[in-house]
């Protein structure tokens, strides 16, 4: 009778225990991988929310003087969120004015700000702390 015959299956335990560990390694690793790439697209859409919040606050303040949004501005400050919901995205468009005079000329300035974020409470979430949390902000200066 010999002896060497538990040996082998000492041995086919112990690389199925080393092929499990690399396993679950490879798949955290993927799962990570694919979390990043997830948090970057929604970053993107964030970043193109927030142009579009600016581009709307632009057209409304210089395009649309008239409107409830441009008179608020110019009498202090303005606050608007328009919601992208097929994304569940939310930009927070905020214009502030003041008026100068150059070379003797009156010229309202304007500074729209957009911040967009993923949290349905709106920009900054409740949480923004959280791994899946995704926020962009981009503020423009304008004069008419």
């Amino acid at each position: 009778m010999s002896r060497s015959g538990g040996f082998a299956l000492v041995t086919a335990i112990f690389l199925l225990a080393v092929l499990a560990t690399v396993s679950v390694y490879f798949v955290d690793v993927i799962a990570t991988a694919h979390q990043g790439a997830a948090l970057d697209i929604t970053g993107s859409r964030a970043y193109q929310a927030a142009r579009a919040g600016i581009e709307w606050g632009a057209y409304s303040v210089l395009k649309n003087p008239s409107g409830s949004y441009a008179a608020s501005c110019r009498a202090g400050s303005a606050t608007r969120t328009i919601d992208f919901a097929g994304y569940g995205l939310h930009a927070t468009v905020t214009c502030t004015s003041s008026a100068h005079a150059e070379a003797g000329e009156s010229v309202q300035v304007y500074r729209i700000q957009s911040t967009s974020c993923n949290e349905a409470a709106g920009c900054p979430g409740p949480d923004p702390g959280s791994p899946d949390y995704v926020e962009r902000q981009i503020e423009a200066i304008m004069s008419q």
